[in-house]
């Protein structure tokens, strides 16, 4: 933790020197610790600032990161928030209402989506693998759950059968799920590919997957899930509120209730037994995505900037 905190004050200390050089009209902030970097500078350099927000912690910092990491996030965040902000970029509706319930100012909070190049991905058809076969993409701390996936996965292997999962990413669980592996002797089912530095290398497992399993239980936005539907592949995750609000409610897979590992494996075996469904559910992903097209999202935050930096020119 001592040295958690010795790393962060050293990076905010070289950000807001390195980022007082830089000649810009708009600052963001874009994640809790950048988030400070930016009002400082702005404050000095007298800029317009924003923080882009993914996702509210409040509430849940010392379940999700422990004890002394989760105290320090937690006052980060609220001190964050305290902040005379001029505008706030939040990913989701999802995220736009925790804020409100925090005290953020509704009239300060714009949603503007993530996305992705569907002129890219256009040109690359689904590939349907021959056998059944898994995908996750996750960072790998305790709430996304992977380890409670791999048991699952465990518990449904005389129903499932031939099946391989493929799991990109990497963190604190790294070691541990490894381990697990080798404990339930999956070895031969489940690889570890870990952080992977190209990106169009995970959009390209996710297109080769037949299924992308996303066992997280905590998500201000998660575009994984629209990536697998731009590529026509089917996903199971569990039905969180950004993640409901992103696929329109289980458009283009299967939403389970939160926590319920026992449906989420049965989910898995249905697309698995079921050509219908999985062939309705690949076809359906493909029609909600086009208002996650990144083109969109540059034009309107771009116009967002510009209404920032309009009222606020005076001060410029």
């Amino acid at each position: 933790f001592l040295s958690s905190c010795l790393y962060t004050s050293v990076f905010v200390i070289s950000a807001i020197n390195t980022t007082r050089k830089v000649d810009a009209d708009i600052i963001e902030g874009t994640d809790y610790v950048t988030h400070l970097v930016a009002w400082v500078v702005c404050k000095v350099k007298r800029k317009p600032v924003i923080a882009w927000y993914p996702d509210v912690f409040i509430g849940s910092w010392i379940k999700n990161m422990g004890l002394l990491s989760g105290v320090f996030g937690a006052l980060l965040e609220r001190f964050n928030l305290s902040l005379n902000w001029d505008g706030i970029i939040a990913i989701s509706n999802s995220t736009k209402s925790k804020l409100i319930k925090e005290g953020v100012q509704k009239r300060k909070i714009t949603v503007i989506s993530c996305g992705v190049n569907l002129d890219y991905l256009s040109k690359y058809p689904k590939v349907y693998p021959r056998s059944f076969s898994l995908v996750c993409v996750s960072r790998l701390v305790k709430y996304k759950q992977v380890d409670k996936l791999i048991e699952t996965l465990k518990n449904y292997d005389g129903e499932l059968g031939n099946y391989t999962l493929t799991l990109i990413g990497s963190g604190p669980q790294l070691k541990s799920i490894k381990n697990l592996i080798k404990l339930l002797r999956l070895q031969k089912k489940i690889k570890i590919l870990g952080f992977v530095d190209s990106h169009n290398d995970v959009l390209k497992a996710i297109r080769k997957s037949s299924l992308l399993v996303h066992p997280s239980s905590v998500e201000g936005f998660g575009i994984v899930l629209v990536e697998a539907m731009a590529q026509n592949t089917p996903y199971v995750a569990f039905k969180i509120p950004a993640i409901a609000e992103i696929t329109n409610n289980g458009k283009g897979g299967v939403l389970i209730e939160p926590l319920d590992f026992n449906e989420f494996g049965k989910a898995i075996i249905k697309f698995k037994n079921n050509k219908e469904l999985y062939l309705r559910k690949s076809k359906e992903a493909s029609l909600i995505v086009k208002k996650y097209d990144w083109q969109k999202i540059a034009d309107e935050t771009l116009s967002y900037y510009q209404k920032i930096y309009d009222e606020n020119r005076r001060r410029i």
